[in-house]
């Protein structure tokens, strides 16, 4: 943690912080530790989902000091006693959502957007993806985000989500004195996308100007996510803190001028090691999510065979029933049946023809 993190303890603002007489203006409330970076209290407690009901919920952030929506405390001073209150930053209340930013949930898809909580501007910050990234590291697909652009619209009909963050600025900045309690407002690095009403110009020494020149492959906000288990692969995350100038006829100046006072870039990407241990487990992740339909496949021809074999053995196991002798005697007794039957008829046919030669020699012998 750096200083501009962390700050540091004001001797003008202590003396006015311990200072209680109304003539030297003493604020007891008033905070003496100096960070630009540093927008809550170290006291605020944050809750975190483990994923262990539903992976799709892993590090995702449930609730701020016993509430589901961003708080950030306050003080005032009655001239009696400091009255601290916790309640919300901005216009309305703004529901917690996203991670902690340094991993996201696993089984990503590429229509999927991220949403990290961000503890700096004490708001939700949306991730858009852009593109399918093969990694230096040789079985490491990952995907590729970056900043949701309609978060940096100014609050309008059409972006009427963002007039709950006082985003009356320009296009491409945000306001953050809600959150600072002073006129700080925040832009990409170098004012990258920002529609600033008049060109900057950076002073690096008493003699030499640059005008700022924004850089979009440095400028930019980029994380890298291997999708599978949602593991933070590199990050590139730049912002720049301004304060204004306003208007003003004293200076002969005509409009308002947004001037830098810190950037910072935080970075991450893996590290040999990590390359080495936990994303040896993601390759093995990757290489049986691979493996499991071929193996599915052949499980299946595998059982259609034994149940193909099965059937015949049935079918073998019911024509075994049957007694060959058993059988061969029905064959046997079937046939003499019937030629018994065929037998019968001809002596009836025999008898008849008997009977009626018989009835003739009757008739014969009557005749003569």
């Amino acid at each position: 943690m750096c200083i501009r993190d962390r700050g540091y303890t004001d001797p003008f603002l202590t003396n006015i912080k311990k200072s209680l007489s109304p003539i030297q203006f003493g604020n007891p409330a008033i905070n003496d530790r100096v960070a630009v970076l540093r927008t809550h209290s170290g006291n605020d407690i944050f809750e975190m989902n483990t994923g262990k009901d539903d992976a799709s919920q892993l590090r995702q952030i449930q609730t701020m000091n016993k509430r589901d929506y961003v708080t950030k405390e306050y003080a005032q001073y009655d001239g009696e006693s400091v009255v601290k209150e916790v309640r919300s930053p901005w216009l309305k209340d703004v529901k917690l959502e996203g991670t902690d930013g340094l991993g996201f949930s696993p089984a990503l898809k590429q229509k999927d957007s991220l949403t990290y909580f961000s503890y700096e501007f004490l708001r939700p910050i949306k991730l858009d993806f852009i593109e399918n990234k093969h990694n230096a590291i040789e079985f490491l697909d990952v995907y590729r985000y970056k900043l949701n652009a309609q978060q940096f619209e100014p609050c309008s009909v059409e972006h009427t989500d963002n007039c709950k963050f006082y985003q009356s600025q320009p296009q491409g900045i945000w306001n953050l004195r809600p959150v600072q309690e002073i006129d700080i407002f925040v832009t990409k690095q170098n004012f990258l996308g920002a529609q600033i009403p008049t060109p900057v110009t950076i002073y690096t020494d008493s003699t030499k100007a640059e005008k700022v020149v924004a850089n979009e492959a440095k400028d930019e906000t980029y994380y890298e996510v291997e999708p599978l288990s949602g593991t933070l692969s590199s990050v590139q995350n730049p912002f720049q803190f301004n304060t204004i100038l306003p208007e003003t006829k004293f200076l002969d100046q005509a409009k308002d001028v947004y001037v830098p006072l810190v950037s910072y870039s935080r970075t991450y990407g893996a590290s040999s090691q990590v390359l080495t241990d936990d994303f040896r487990d993601i390759k093995t992740l990757h290489e049986e999510k691979e493996v499991l339909p071929v193996a599915g496949y052949v499980l299946g021809a595998i059982f259609l065979v034994l149940a193909f074999l099965i059937l015949l053995r049935v079918c073998a196991l019911k024509i075994s029933e049957v007694d060959p002798d058993e059988y061969y005697k029905a064959i046997y007794e079937f046939e003499k049946a019937d030629k018994t039957k065929d037998g019968e008829v001809e002596d009836e046919n025999e008898e008849d023809a008997n009977k009626t030669n018989k009835n003739l020699l009757k008739e014969e012998d009557i005749v003569s």
